[in-house]
């Protein structure tokens, strides 16, 4: 492969991943969480809040039950590094702002395994801090 076909090839794996932290972003916020799971592996794991879950119903139904609708705000993913760790695999770290309704403000980070399935990125492993 030619220097700018791995270009090439990296940045559609950044495009994918991005498209997939979008998706999360907008389905968590607008309560679609049947939409929210297809952002995950079936054996995805989330450490969050103080606490692991593992399968993507799970993973899921933690981010639901922290979600209803009168905690919901906006997520905002920015400062997105993505590490290519092997065919198909990528690490990346992301932080985020939470903008509450009540126009509180949380941030964190993100740090996440992806996969390439189905012709998707997917996250198989999410931590928040």
């Amino acid at each position: 492969m030619s220097d700018q076909q791995d270009a090439i090839a990296k940045l559609l794996i950044e495009a994918g991943i991005a498209r997939t932290l979008a998706r999360y972003c907008h389905t968590i916020d607008d309560g679609e969480f049947e939409a929210l799971g297809e952002c995950f592996t079936d054996d995805a794991e989330l450490e969050a809040f103080g606490r692991t879950r593992n399968g993507r119903q799970a993973a899921v139904g933690l981010l639901a039950k922290a979600m209803p609708p009168e905690s919901r705000g906006k997520h905002l993913i920015t400062n997105t590094l993505v590490s290519e760790t092997a065919e198909g695999k990528a690490s990346v770290v992301s932080d985020f702002a939470f903008v509450g309704k009540d126009s509180s403000i949380m941030t964190g980070r993100y740090v996440d395994e992806f996969v390439a399935t189905d012709g998707a990125w997917r996250i198989a492993k999410r931590t928040i801090f």
